[in-house]
């Protein structure tokens, strides 16, 4: 039976390629995570601008607005994009309840709408009265009422409107990472 030996020249190289290209998946798609979520950002604040009342509060909920892109752990990179609590941006105490809000709640309360409520302690709403109006139960007055307000989804337009471009961007920065 014959024998032979053969003969690879390259190898070395091909190897340190394939390591090459396994360190820059976590470098690149880190990269990649930054470079797609920054215009979701500001796209966030855009619409908050344009859709929210301008006010105080507004410029709190604004100036919340962020993203993180977390260190690479195992394979897994997490990222987020969205309203933030940041104790540099604060809310007054409402006035009579003693109570400040976050900037993440305040966000929650535009996204989904807030359904009109009492703001008496221990009081809630009764059922509309025959003319429409709402009342306290047990109160026959209609102070204290909150007439809530329409749901105005500024993140979630913002994420749906541009989230597809993440996956994009994090291939072509892989493909030209393989390439390099």
């Amino acid at each position: 039976m014959p024998k032979g030996i053969l003969l690879l020249n390259g190898l070395d190289d091909a190897i340190a390629d394939f390591d090459r290209i396994v360190s820059d998946i976590d470098v690149e798609s880190t990269l990649a995570l930054k470079e797609s979520l920054d215009p979701i950002k500001n796209r966030m604040k855009a619409n908050a601008r344009t859709y929210l009342s301008k006010t105080e509060s507004t410029e709190t909920l604004i100036n919340s607005i962020g993203f993180n892109v977390g260190k690479p752990k195992e394979g897994i990179i997490s990222a987020s994009v969205g309203v933030y609590i940041d104790k540099q941006y604060k809310y007054p105490k409402t006035s009579g309840q003693n109570r400040t809000y976050s900037a993440p709640m305040v966000a929650f309360f535009h996204e989904v709408g807030v359904r009109p409520h009492s703001t008496v302690a221990s009081h809630r709403l009764a059922h509309k009265s025959p003319n429409g109006n709402r009342k306290q139960a047990g109160n026959n007055t209609s102070t204290g009422i909150h007439g809530g307000l329409p749901a105005q989804p500024f993140l979630t337009n913002a994420f749906d409107s541009m989230s597809e471009n993440i996956i994009e961007t994090i291939a072509k920065r892989l493909n030209n990472s393989i390439k390099g």
